[in-house]
């Protein structure tokens, strides 16, 4: 048999480890195999976690090899098979009650080449912190702004832009909407001094595609919103949630904005599929969240959203 290349192991410019401390993973006899031949042969090595410790040597030695080891990615190989035995914090990771997804999670692998699965690329985001329990619904999940949109003038649709300002306690800087009181002409009719809870409004990009499969031509913008957003469940987001935008910005959600007559002038039909109901029979109102600013700052197109959710009990969003 030819003889296996030996992966150098060296510790980089780090001071000398601690004799006295145990050793965070631990490697003894290991051999690895992929059916009748021998990839790696009797590897001993203690790894430290006060220390930098880096595997060296030409390609096919066996170093990605000896890595996939170290959280059992070899275990995903038909072919290969582990010899020996490795530990981490004492415990060894090939013991038949080892949770492996618990410990590829604290044992993790940076690949020379992406390794996406075949799912879209919000789902490959989400995807680590929904399986470490860290979120279970994508209202605990960041979003993205798909578009921004504003108009100074009273229309139903808003052109879209590169950027749009918030301004703290007011609106959108340039829009009809922006102001303490009320600006909404028909919030305005019935008591022109009410605060403005509606200073900034948001649409899921999510409905735009449902709507255009349900054959209407809708895009951001045209029904009327500031900010469309895309993986988040606006609707689902109970009031007083925070949403953090972008570089600084924070918007407040205060309520559901109730669809209007406005809606089937610009689509006939369209006011229908706006509204639904629940199992319960409430009512559905799908056109998107009302909201104060918070904070000021500048928004546009990919910015990162990151829910912040109010104290429970939660209150469910009403027309605002």
């Amino acid at each position: 048999m030819n003889e296996i290349p030996t992966p150098i192991l060296a510790d980089i410019d780090e001071p000398p480890a601690d004799v006295n401390r145990a050793p965070k993973m631990s490697a003894r006899d290991v051999s690895v195999f992929y059916g009748d031949k021998q990839a790696l042969k009797d590897v001993s090595i203690d790894i430290r976690d006060d220390r930098v410790t880096a595997f060296i040597g030409p390609s096919g030695c066996g170093k990605s090899t000896f890595l996939r080891c170290l959280n059992r990615m070899n275990d995903t190989i038909p072919s290969a098979r582990v010899t020996g035995d490795i530990s981490l914090d004492g415990q060894d990771i090939y013991h038949s009650n080892m949770d492996v997804v618990q410990l590829r999670a604290r044992v993790g692998m940076v690949f020379q080449k992406p390794n996406p699965f075949p799912k879209s690329i919000y789902d490959n985001v989400a995807y680590g912190p929904k399986i470490h329990g860290l979120a279970t619904s994508k209202t605990e999940m960041d979003g993205i702004v798909e578009a921004v949109s504003r108009s100074e003038a009273y229309t139903f649709s808003k052109p879209n832009r590169d950027a749009i300002r918030l301004l703290a306690g007011l609106g959108v800087e340039n829009d009809a909407h922006l102001g303490v009181t009320v600006k909404h002409r028909s919030r305005v009719a019935r008591d022109p001094t009410q605060p403005n809870m509606r200073q900034v409004h948001l649409i899921h990009a999510e409905l735009h595609d449902e709507l255009r499969a349900a054959g209407f031509a809708v895009s951001a913008g045209e029904m009327g919103e500031n900010v469309t957003t895309r993986g988040i469940d606006l609707l689902s987001l109970p009031t007083g949630t925070r949403l953090h935008i972008g570089a600084g910005a924070v918007v407040e959600v205060t309520g559901l904005r109730n669809p209007c007559v406005q809606i089937d002038r610009f689509q006939k039909g369209l006011m229908a599929a706006m509204l639904d109901r629940n199992p319960d029979g409430t009512l559905i109102r799908k056109s998107g969240v009302m909201s104060i600013v918070l904070a000021g700052g500048d928004v546009a197109p990919g910015d990162a959203i990151q829910v912040e959710l109010p104290a429970a009990p939660h209150r469910r969003l009403e027309p605002v």
